[in-house]
């Protein structure tokens, strides 16, 4: 999970824990459940994608899971010497679920993915829960051996 040639840790606890429980749930493997957080899911039906206004240096002012809000400077594209950039702005209200780490883009480039919905308060508290769970319960204990 995660982008080419990286990981997202968090990423892959939550997909390692989601293959556990149906595993768990369908009687292939033994073990305690996977405590789930009690948070409903949010379904998000649409994405958008933010792409590159003109080719540059790209800097993020946004992350992966934070709010954006239409209107909003997501970041900035400037040309190499930094003697002017164009704003990145956000076109709808969403959560980021996806954003570039690449320093130098070209235009039309994708800089960020932006899932729209419904309330973005709503699915902002869940993701921070769903993130302190993960921290808080391991998802194996020291003896066991996959």
């Amino acid at each position: 999970a995660g982008e080419a040639l990286r990981f997202d840790e968090f990423s892959v606890r939550v997909g390692v824990k989601g293959i556990l429980n149906v595993l768990k749930y369908h009687g292939m493997i033994g073990g305690r459940k996977v405590m789930s957080s009690g948070v409903a899911s949010v379904l998000v039906q649409t994405s958008r994608w933010v792409r590159s206004p003109n080719g540059g240096m790209f800097r993020a002012r946004r992350s992966i899971g934070d709010r954006a809000q239409q209107g909003e400077v997501l970041g900035y594209v400037s040309d190499p010497f930094g003697d002017s950039h164009e704003e990145v702005i956000s076109p709808s209200n969403g959560i980021i679920i996806g954003r570039t780490n690449l320093p130098i883009v070209n235009p039309g480039d994708a800089l960020f993915h932006i899932a729209l919905v419904g309330k973005v308060e709503s699915a902002s508290e869940n993701l921070e829960t769903i993130e302190q769970d993960i921290e808080v319960d391991p998802l194996f204990d020291e003896d066991e051996i996959i």
